[in-house]
Protein backbone atom coordinates (compact mmCIF):
# COMPACT_ATOMS: atom_id res chain seq x y z
CA UNK A 1 0.00 0.00 0.00
CA UNK A 2 1.72 3.69 -1.24
CA UNK A 3 0.10 6.59 0.78
CA UNK A 4 -0.10 9.90 0.89
CA UNK A 5 -1.91 13.02 2.41
CA UNK A 6 -5.15 13.80 0.72
CA UNK A 7 -5.39 16.42 -2.02
CA UNK A 8 -8.22 17.90 -3.50
CA UNK A 9 -7.46 17.07 -6.97
CA UNK A 10 -7.72 12.98 -6.92
CA UNK A 11 -11.07 12.61 -9.35
CA UNK A 12 -9.38 15.07 -11.49
CA UNK A 13 -6.00 13.25 -11.96
CA UNK A 14 -7.70 9.82 -11.70
CA UNK A 15 -9.72 10.50 -15.07
CA UNK A 16 -7.12 12.48 -16.50
CA UNK A 17 -4.07 9.23 -15.65
CA UNK A 18 -5.48 6.84 -18.21
CA UNK A 19 -5.57 9.08 -20.93
CA UNK A 20 -2.32 10.21 -20.56
CA UNK A 21 -0.18 7.22 -18.91
CA UNK A 22 -2.30 4.71 -20.11
CA UNK A 23 -2.50 3.98 -16.62
CA UNK A 24 -5.76 4.02 -14.31
CA UNK A 25 -5.50 4.18 -10.42
CA UNK A 26 -8.59 2.62 -8.13
CA UNK A 27 -9.40 2.13 -4.97
CA UNK A 28 -9.78 -1.67 -4.42
CA UNK A 29 -13.28 -1.93 -2.99
CA UNK A 30 -13.81 -0.15 -6.31
CA UNK A 31 -12.38 -2.21 -8.73
CA UNK A 32 -15.08 -4.88 -9.39
CA UNK A 33 -17.42 -2.00 -9.66
CA UNK A 34 -15.15 -0.10 -12.77
CA UNK A 35 -14.12 -3.58 -14.18
CA UNK A 36 -17.57 -5.42 -13.69
CA UNK A 37 -15.44 -8.55 -13.33
CA UNK A 38 -15.92 -9.27 -17.10
CA UNK A 39 -12.81 -7.48 -19.07
CA UNK A 40 -10.21 -10.78 -19.02
CA UNK A 41 -7.70 -8.20 -20.90
CA UNK A 42 -6.84 -5.72 -18.61
CA UNK A 43 -4.42 -6.50 -16.04
CA UNK A 44 -4.50 -5.41 -12.33
CA UNK A 45 -1.66 -5.01 -10.28
CA UNK A 46 -1.81 -4.25 -6.31
CA UNK A 47 0.11 -1.62 -4.92
CA UNK A 48 1.52 -4.18 -2.20
CA UNK A 49 3.56 -2.59 0.78
CA UNK A 50 5.31 -5.47 0.93
CA UNK A 51 7.27 -4.90 -2.19
CA UNK A 52 6.62 -0.57 -2.52
CA UNK A 53 7.10 0.39 0.64
CA UNK A 54 9.04 3.97 0.24
CA UNK A 55 12.33 3.96 1.44
CA UNK A 56 15.35 5.88 0.66
CA UNK A 57 18.85 4.81 1.72
CA UNK A 58 22.38 6.10 2.74
CA UNK A 59 24.39 5.03 0.20
CA UNK A 60 22.41 6.78 -2.44
CA UNK A 61 25.19 9.81 -2.06
CA UNK A 62 28.10 7.01 -2.45
CA UNK A 63 26.48 6.13 -5.73
CA UNK A 64 26.12 9.88 -6.86
CA UNK A 65 29.27 10.78 -5.92
CA UNK A 66 31.06 7.56 -8.59
CA UNK A 67 28.93 9.15 -10.93
CA UNK A 68 30.04 12.31 -10.34
CA UNK A 69 33.77 10.44 -11.32
CA UNK A 70 31.78 8.93 -14.31
CA UNK A 71 30.27 11.61 -15.72
CA UNK A 72 33.94 13.92 -14.79
CA UNK A 73 36.66 11.26 -16.32
CA UNK A 74 34.51 11.78 -19.92
CA UNK A 75 34.31 15.44 -19.26
CA UNK A 76 37.95 16.10 -19.33
CA UNK A 77 38.23 15.18 -23.28
CA UNK A 78 35.34 17.07 -24.99
CA UNK A 79 37.08 20.49 -25.76
CA UNK A 80 40.33 19.61 -24.91
CA UNK A 81 41.79 20.25 -28.64
CA UNK A 82 39.29 23.01 -29.07
CA UNK A 83 40.04 25.30 -26.15
CA UNK A 84 43.41 25.29 -27.33
CA UNK A 85 42.37 25.57 -31.14
CA UNK A 86 45.22 27.66 -32.61
CA UNK A 87 47.59 25.77 -30.92
CA UNK A 88 46.14 22.30 -32.07
CA UNK A 89 45.94 23.85 -35.56
CA UNK A 90 49.40 24.30 -35.84
CA UNK A 91 50.77 21.08 -33.92
CA UNK A 92 49.23 18.60 -35.98
CA UNK A 93 48.81 20.36 -39.03
CA UNK A 94 44.97 20.33 -39.88
CA UNK A 95 42.30 23.05 -40.25
CA UNK A 96 39.83 24.82 -37.80
CA UNK A 97 36.83 22.85 -38.92
CA UNK A 98 38.86 19.47 -37.98
CA UNK A 99 39.46 20.64 -34.70
CA UNK A 100 35.96 21.58 -34.46
CA UNK A 101 34.96 18.21 -35.34
CA UNK A 102 37.01 16.82 -32.55
CA UNK A 103 34.04 17.99 -30.30
CA UNK A 104 31.23 18.20 -32.59
CA UNK A 105 31.75 14.12 -32.69
CA UNK A 106 30.20 14.25 -29.51
CA UNK A 107 26.99 16.00 -30.65
CA UNK A 108 26.97 13.58 -33.94
CA UNK A 109 27.40 10.37 -32.48
CA UNK A 110 24.60 11.10 -29.66
CA UNK A 111 22.28 11.84 -32.44
CA UNK A 112 22.69 8.85 -34.78
CA UNK A 113 23.25 6.11 -31.68
CA UNK A 114 20.65 7.41 -29.52
CA UNK A 115 17.91 5.50 -30.18
CA UNK A 116 19.96 1.84 -30.37
CA UNK A 117 21.32 2.74 -26.80
CA UNK A 118 18.64 3.61 -25.29
CA UNK A 119 16.90 0.41 -26.37
CA UNK A 120 20.28 -1.22 -24.87
CA UNK A 121 20.16 0.76 -21.54
CA UNK A 122 16.36 0.22 -21.17
CA UNK A 123 17.23 -3.40 -20.63
CA UNK A 124 20.95 -3.37 -19.06
CA UNK A 125 19.83 -1.77 -15.97
CA UNK A 126 21.42 1.00 -14.18
CA UNK A 127 24.83 -0.27 -13.21
CA UNK A 128 25.60 -1.87 -16.53
CA UNK A 129 24.69 1.43 -18.07
CA UNK A 130 27.30 3.35 -16.78
CA UNK A 131 29.90 0.55 -16.77
CA UNK A 132 29.53 0.70 -20.39
CA UNK A 133 30.21 4.37 -20.59
CA UNK A 134 32.77 4.35 -18.00
CA UNK A 135 34.81 1.50 -19.70
CA UNK A 136 34.60 3.07 -22.90
CA UNK A 137 35.71 6.42 -21.96
CA UNK A 138 39.04 4.25 -20.34
CA UNK A 139 39.27 3.11 -23.73
CA UNK A 140 39.28 6.31 -25.44
CA UNK A 141 41.73 7.51 -23.06
CA UNK A 142 44.13 5.40 -23.65
CA UNK A 143 43.63 5.21 -27.22
CA UNK A 144 44.70 9.08 -27.54
CA UNK A 145 48.23 7.89 -25.86
CA UNK A 146 49.12 6.73 -28.55
CA UNK A 147 48.24 10.14 -30.56
CA UNK A 148 50.87 12.58 -28.88
CA UNK A 149 53.29 12.50 -32.71
CA UNK A 150 52.31 15.33 -35.50
CA UNK A 151 51.22 13.26 -37.48
CA UNK A 152 48.25 11.30 -34.44
CA UNK A 153 45.69 13.34 -35.22
CA UNK A 154 43.63 10.50 -36.96
CA UNK A 155 44.39 8.40 -33.69
CA UNK A 156 43.59 11.48 -31.28
CA UNK A 157 40.47 11.41 -33.48
CA UNK A 158 39.92 7.78 -33.09
CA UNK A 159 39.80 8.33 -29.69
CA UNK A 160 37.43 11.12 -29.13
CA UNK A 161 35.00 8.54 -30.99
CA UNK A 162 35.16 5.98 -28.47
CA UNK A 163 34.58 9.00 -25.85
CA UNK A 164 31.60 10.45 -27.64
CA UNK A 165 29.47 6.95 -27.71
CA UNK A 166 30.61 6.59 -24.20
CA UNK A 167 28.80 10.07 -23.28
CA UNK A 168 25.82 8.28 -24.39
CA UNK A 169 25.57 6.21 -21.70
CA UNK A 170 26.62 8.54 -19.12
CA UNK A 171 24.18 11.44 -20.24
CA UNK A 172 21.25 9.36 -19.82
CA UNK A 173 22.11 8.60 -16.44
CA UNK A 174 21.41 11.71 -13.85
CA UNK A 175 17.42 11.86 -13.98
CA UNK A 176 17.17 7.81 -14.31
CA UNK A 177 20.03 7.97 -10.63
CA UNK A 178 17.88 10.10 -9.01
CA UNK A 179 14.57 8.71 -9.45
CA UNK A 180 15.58 5.63 -8.73
CA UNK A 181 17.83 6.40 -5.54
CA UNK A 182 16.58 9.69 -4.32
CA UNK A 183 13.51 10.79 -2.79
CA UNK A 184 10.83 13.61 -4.21
CA UNK A 185 12.52 16.32 -2.29
CA UNK A 186 15.77 15.59 -3.47
CA UNK A 187 15.27 14.56 -7.15
CA UNK A 188 16.57 17.89 -8.73
CA UNK A 189 19.40 18.33 -6.67
CA UNK A 190 20.49 14.61 -7.37
CA UNK A 191 19.83 15.38 -10.93
CA UNK A 192 22.17 18.54 -10.60
CA UNK A 193 24.91 16.94 -8.98
CA UNK A 194 24.92 14.31 -11.45
CA UNK A 195 25.72 16.33 -14.21
CA UNK A 196 28.14 18.44 -12.34
CA UNK A 197 30.70 15.60 -13.34
CA UNK A 198 31.05 16.73 -16.87
CA UNK A 199 30.87 20.54 -15.62
CA UNK A 200 33.94 19.24 -13.48
CA UNK A 201 35.60 17.68 -16.17
CA UNK A 202 35.10 20.52 -18.61
CA UNK A 203 36.44 22.86 -15.86
CA UNK A 204 39.75 20.70 -15.34
CA UNK A 205 40.22 20.20 -19.17
CA UNK A 206 39.82 23.92 -19.83
CA UNK A 207 42.55 25.00 -17.28
CA UNK A 208 45.12 21.70 -17.33
CA UNK A 209 44.87 21.83 -21.14
CA UNK A 210 45.58 25.32 -21.05
CA UNK A 211 48.16 25.34 -18.83
CA UNK A 212 50.02 22.05 -19.87
CA UNK A 213 49.79 22.18 -23.38
CA UNK A 214 52.14 25.47 -24.54
CA UNK A 215 52.84 27.05 -27.48
CA UNK A 216 56.46 26.24 -27.90
CA UNK A 217 58.75 28.06 -30.54
CA UNK A 218 60.06 24.83 -30.97
CA UNK A 219 57.31 22.31 -31.87
CA UNK A 220 58.46 19.23 -30.69
CA UNK A 221 57.73 20.31 -26.92
CA UNK A 222 54.52 20.85 -27.96
CA UNK A 223 53.88 17.08 -28.68
CA UNK A 224 55.90 16.65 -25.00
CA UNK A 225 53.31 18.67 -23.47
CA UNK A 226 50.62 16.54 -25.43
CA UNK A 227 52.14 13.12 -24.31
CA UNK A 228 52.22 14.54 -20.62
CA UNK A 229 48.39 15.06 -20.55
CA UNK A 230 47.45 11.85 -22.19
CA UNK A 231 48.91 9.48 -20.07
CA UNK A 232 47.42 11.58 -16.94
CA UNK A 233 43.98 11.64 -18.45
CA UNK A 234 44.46 8.02 -19.05
CA UNK A 235 45.32 6.94 -15.76
CA UNK A 236 42.55 9.00 -14.27
CA UNK A 237 40.03 7.12 -16.26
CA UNK A 238 41.24 3.96 -15.52
CA UNK A 239 41.02 4.64 -11.56
CA UNK A 240 37.20 5.69 -11.76
CA UNK A 241 36.47 2.37 -13.62
CA UNK A 242 37.76 0.35 -11.00
CA UNK A 243 35.94 2.27 -9.07
CA UNK A 244 32.97 2.19 -10.79
CA UNK A 245 33.17 -1.55 -11.59
CA UNK A 246 33.84 -2.43 -7.67
CA UNK A 247 31.18 -0.36 -6.00
CA UNK A 248 28.63 1.21 -8.05
CA UNK A 249 25.54 -0.37 -7.60
CA UNK A 250 22.13 -1.12 -9.38
CA UNK A 251 18.45 0.02 -8.08
CA UNK A 252 17.62 -0.41 -4.13
CA UNK A 253 15.00 -2.81 -3.42
CA UNK A 254 12.82 -0.27 -2.69
CA UNK A 255 11.05 2.98 -4.16
CA UNK A 256 12.39 5.77 -2.48
CA UNK A 257 9.46 7.92 -3.52
CA UNK A 258 5.73 6.90 -4.40
CA UNK A 259 6.11 8.86 -7.97
CA UNK A 260 8.92 5.22 -8.10
CA UNK A 261 6.47 2.51 -6.80
CA UNK A 262 3.86 3.40 -9.26
CA UNK A 263 6.45 4.10 -12.35
CA UNK A 264 7.53 0.67 -11.24
CA UNK A 265 4.18 -0.80 -11.38
CA UNK A 266 3.27 0.94 -14.69
CA UNK A 267 6.29 -1.10 -16.16
CA UNK A 268 6.06 -3.97 -14.54
CA UNK A 269 2.44 -3.69 -16.96
CA UNK A 270 3.89 -3.31 -20.03
CA UNK A 271 6.42 -6.09 -20.36
CA UNK A 272 4.92 -6.84 -23.48
CA UNK A 273 4.94 -3.51 -24.85
CA UNK A 274 6.77 -2.62 -28.17
CA UNK A 275 9.55 -0.29 -27.06
CA UNK A 276 9.06 1.78 -30.27
CA UNK A 277 5.69 2.36 -28.57
CA UNK A 278 7.30 4.90 -26.28
CA UNK A 279 9.01 6.70 -28.44
CA UNK A 280 5.83 7.50 -30.50
CA UNK A 281 4.03 8.70 -27.41
CA UNK A 282 6.65 10.76 -26.33
CA UNK A 283 6.98 12.39 -29.72
CA UNK A 284 3.59 12.74 -29.51
CA UNK A 285 3.50 15.10 -26.20
CA UNK A 286 3.33 18.77 -27.43
CA UNK A 287 4.44 20.06 -24.69
CA UNK A 288 7.55 17.64 -24.76
CA UNK A 289 8.40 18.96 -28.62
CA UNK A 290 8.01 22.38 -27.80
CA UNK A 291 10.42 21.71 -24.39
CA UNK A 292 12.87 19.88 -27.08
CA UNK A 293 13.36 22.60 -29.22
CA UNK A 294 13.46 25.37 -26.47
CA UNK A 295 16.08 22.81 -24.90
CA UNK A 296 18.10 22.37 -27.44
CA UNK A 297 18.28 26.15 -28.98
CA UNK A 298 19.07 27.32 -25.26
CA UNK A 299 21.56 24.70 -23.83
CA UNK A 300 22.93 24.20 -27.61
CA UNK A 301 23.96 27.58 -27.81
CA UNK A 302 26.27 27.44 -24.71
CA UNK A 303 28.01 24.27 -26.43
CA UNK A 304 28.22 26.20 -29.48
CA UNK A 305 29.93 29.12 -27.68
CA UNK A 306 32.35 26.88 -25.49
CA UNK A 307 33.74 25.11 -28.91
CA UNK A 308 34.12 28.37 -30.70
CA UNK A 309 35.43 30.41 -27.90
CA UNK A 310 38.78 30.06 -28.88
CA UNK A 311 38.39 31.77 -32.63
CA UNK A 312 36.35 34.05 -31.15
CA UNK A 313 39.08 35.24 -28.23
CA UNK A 314 42.19 34.82 -30.36
CA UNK A 315 40.50 37.35 -32.48
CA UNK A 316 40.86 40.32 -29.90
CA UNK A 317 43.67 38.88 -27.55
CA UNK A 318 46.11 37.51 -29.56
CA UNK A 319 48.67 37.47 -27.02
CA UNK A 320 46.74 35.92 -24.40
CA UNK A 321 47.01 32.27 -25.23
CA UNK A 322 46.04 31.44 -21.37
CA UNK A 323 43.31 33.65 -21.42
CA UNK A 324 41.16 31.30 -23.23
CA UNK A 325 41.81 28.39 -20.93
CA UNK A 326 40.70 30.45 -17.77
CA UNK A 327 37.47 31.87 -19.53
CA UNK A 328 37.02 28.61 -20.68
CA UNK A 329 36.94 26.75 -16.89
CA UNK A 330 35.11 30.12 -15.50
CA UNK A 331 32.61 29.38 -17.84
CA UNK A 332 32.19 26.24 -16.22
CA UNK A 333 32.25 26.62 -12.98
CA UNK A 334 29.26 29.44 -13.56
CA UNK A 335 27.48 27.05 -15.18
CA UNK A 336 27.73 24.38 -12.25
CA UNK A 337 27.13 27.41 -9.76
CA UNK A 338 24.10 28.29 -12.06
CA UNK A 339 22.75 24.36 -12.19
CA UNK A 340 23.01 24.14 -8.75
CA UNK A 341 21.33 26.87 -7.41
CA UNK A 342 18.14 26.21 -9.97
CA UNK A 343 18.35 22.80 -8.93
CA UNK A 344 17.43 23.49 -4.95
CA UNK A 345 15.25 26.27 -5.58
CA UNK A 346 13.39 23.93 -8.22
CA UNK A 347 13.08 21.33 -4.98
CA UNK A 348 11.86 24.07 -2.98
CA UNK A 349 9.21 25.82 -4.98
CA UNK A 350 8.97 22.95 -8.01
CA UNK A 351 8.24 26.81 -9.96
CA UNK A 352 9.15 24.84 -13.22
CA UNK A 353 7.50 27.86 -15.43
CA UNK A 354 8.74 30.94 -13.93
CA UNK A 355 12.13 29.55 -13.16
CA UNK A 356 12.65 28.28 -16.89
CA UNK A 357 11.34 32.37 -18.22
CA UNK A 358 13.33 34.14 -15.70
CA UNK A 359 16.41 31.99 -16.88
CA UNK A 360 15.84 31.97 -20.64
CA UNK A 361 15.16 36.15 -20.24
CA UNK A 362 18.55 36.44 -18.24
CA UNK A 363 20.89 34.79 -20.84
CA UNK A 364 19.67 37.02 -23.79
CA UNK A 365 20.80 39.92 -21.83
CA UNK A 366 24.18 38.47 -20.48
CA UNK A 367 24.71 37.10 -24.51
CA UNK A 368 24.56 40.21 -25.93
CA UNK A 369 26.98 42.20 -22.99
CA UNK A 370 29.00 39.32 -23.82
CA UNK A 371 29.19 40.03 -27.27
CA UNK A 372 29.79 43.66 -26.45
CA UNK A 373 32.86 42.62 -24.16
CA UNK A 374 34.39 41.23 -26.82
CA UNK A 375 33.88 44.51 -29.56
CA UNK A 376 34.87 46.67 -26.31
CA UNK A 377 38.37 44.56 -25.73
CA UNK A 378 37.26 44.40 -21.56
CA UNK A 379 38.62 41.30 -20.56
CA UNK A 380 37.05 42.12 -16.80
CA UNK A 381 33.80 42.46 -18.56
CA UNK A 382 33.67 39.23 -20.41
CA UNK A 383 33.78 37.21 -16.74
CA UNK A 384 31.26 39.44 -15.51
CA UNK A 385 28.80 39.18 -18.66
CA UNK A 386 29.31 35.40 -18.93
CA UNK A 387 27.47 35.02 -15.04
CA UNK A 388 24.36 36.39 -16.96
CA UNK A 389 24.69 34.02 -19.83
CA UNK A 390 26.21 30.77 -18.33
CA UNK A 391 24.41 30.64 -15.42
CA UNK A 392 21.02 31.12 -16.14
CA UNK A 393 21.35 28.68 -19.45
CA UNK A 394 22.94 25.90 -17.59
CA UNK A 395 20.60 26.24 -15.00
CA UNK A 396 17.93 26.08 -17.25
CA UNK A 397 19.15 23.23 -18.49
CA UNK A 398 18.67 21.52 -15.26
CA UNK A 399 15.09 22.67 -14.33
CA UNK A 400 14.01 21.36 -18.44
CA UNK A 401 15.70 17.55 -17.32
CA UNK A 402 13.63 17.60 -14.36
CA UNK A 403 10.72 19.45 -16.10
CA UNK A 404 11.34 16.29 -19.06
CA UNK A 405 10.52 13.53 -16.61
CA UNK A 406 7.56 15.44 -14.91
CA UNK A 407 5.50 15.96 -18.45
CA UNK A 408 6.44 12.41 -19.86
CA UNK A 409 5.90 10.03 -16.63
CA UNK A 410 5.81 7.16 -16.45
CA UNK A 411 7.92 6.73 -19.21
CA UNK A 412 11.41 5.86 -18.77
CA UNK A 413 13.92 8.24 -17.53
CA UNK A 414 16.25 7.11 -20.07
CA UNK A 415 14.63 6.82 -22.55
CA UNK A 416 12.83 10.69 -22.04
CA UNK A 417 16.31 12.49 -20.89
CA UNK A 418 17.73 10.90 -23.85
CA UNK A 419 15.80 12.21 -26.55
CA UNK A 420 15.80 16.09 -24.56
CA UNK A 421 19.12 15.64 -24.63
CA UNK A 422 19.41 14.94 -28.23
CA UNK A 423 18.27 18.53 -28.92
CA UNK A 424 20.94 19.90 -27.17
CA UNK A 425 23.77 17.53 -29.96
CA UNK A 426 21.84 18.32 -32.37
CA UNK A 427 21.14 22.09 -31.96
CA UNK A 428 24.89 22.44 -30.93
CA UNK A 429 26.11 20.79 -34.18
CA UNK A 430 24.45 23.09 -36.22
CA UNK A 431 25.27 26.29 -34.36
CA UNK A 432 28.96 24.92 -34.44
CA UNK A 433 29.14 24.88 -38.13
CA UNK A 434 27.17 27.92 -38.77
CA UNK A 435 28.76 29.93 -36.32
CA UNK A 436 32.48 29.08 -37.01
CA UNK A 437 31.28 29.54 -40.75
CA UNK A 438 30.10 33.26 -40.02
CA UNK A 439 32.73 34.05 -38.06
CA UNK A 440 35.21 33.27 -41.10
CA UNK A 441 33.03 34.94 -43.54
CA UNK A 442 31.86 38.14 -41.53
CA UNK A 443 33.62 38.31 -38.16
CA UNK A 444 32.66 37.72 -34.52
CA UNK A 445 29.93 40.13 -34.45
CA UNK A 446 28.04 38.22 -37.16
CA UNK A 447 29.02 34.87 -35.02
CA UNK A 448 27.69 36.53 -31.85
CA UNK A 449 24.51 37.17 -33.65
CA UNK A 450 23.61 33.57 -34.78
CA UNK A 451 23.97 32.47 -30.61
CA UNK A 452 21.78 35.50 -29.20
CA UNK A 453 19.19 34.80 -32.25
CA UNK A 454 19.66 30.98 -30.97
CA UNK A 455 18.70 32.01 -26.80
CA UNK A 456 15.75 34.54 -28.61
CA UNK A 457 14.03 31.41 -30.03
CA UNK A 458 14.65 29.40 -27.47
CA UNK A 459 12.86 31.73 -24.69
CA UNK A 460 9.73 32.42 -27.22
CA UNK A 461 9.31 28.46 -26.62
CA UNK A 462 9.96 28.75 -23.00
CA UNK A 463 7.10 31.00 -22.70
CA UNK A 464 4.76 29.40 -24.75
CA UNK A 465 5.10 25.61 -22.94
CA UNK A 466 2.38 25.29 -19.93
CA UNK A 467 2.87 21.22 -19.57
CA UNK A 468 1.13 19.32 -17.00
CA UNK A 469 2.98 17.95 -14.07
CA UNK A 470 2.01 14.32 -14.52
CA UNK A 471 4.78 12.68 -12.18
CA UNK A 472 3.90 15.52 -9.20
CA UNK A 473 -0.50 14.17 -9.73
CA UNK A 474 0.50 10.63 -9.81
CA UNK A 475 2.03 10.73 -6.36
CA UNK A 476 -0.76 13.17 -4.81
CA UNK A 477 -3.25 10.54 -6.44
CA UNK A 478 -2.46 7.73 -3.51
CA UNK A 479 -4.30 8.98 -0.32
CA UNK A 480 -4.61 8.30 3.28
CA UNK A 481 -5.79 4.48 4.24
CA UNK A 482 -7.04 3.61 0.90
CA UNK A 483 -5.14 0.96 -0.97
CA UNK A 484 -4.88 1.46 -4.77
CA UNK A 485 -4.97 -0.90 -7.83
CA UNK A 486 -3.33 0.33 -11.12
CA UNK A 487 -4.98 -1.13 -14.23
CA UNK A 488 -3.24 -1.53 -17.22
CA UNK A 489 -5.12 -0.16 -20.10
CA UNK A 490 -4.13 -1.59 -23.51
Amino acid sequence: MVTTRNRGSIDKDEISLPEVNKVLIIPVPEVETVLGGANRDVKCLRVDKSNKEVKTFGRRWLQLLLFFFCGASNGIHCFQFTVINNVARRYYGVSSLAIEWTTTIFMVAYVILLIPASGLMSRVGLRLTVLIGTMGTCLGACIKVFASSRDGFAIAFAGQCFLAVSLIFILAVPGRLAAYWFGTNQIALATTIGFFGLQAGYVTSGLATAMVVRNHERIEDIGNDYSKLFWAEAIICTIVAVMIFLFFQDEPRQPPSTARALAKITRESRTTESYLSVYKRVLSNKSFLILWNSYGLLVGSTVALATMLNPFYIVHFKDDAKGVGVLSSFSFVVQSIGSAVCGALLDRTKAFRVMSIVASCTSIFGAILFAASFVMEIKWMLFASYILLGGPVIGYSTIGMDFCVEITYPEPEAITTGILNMSTHLYGFLLVLITGRMLEAFGDVAGHGCLVLSLVVGTVLVILNKGELRRQKAGQSVTDNKTYTAVSQK
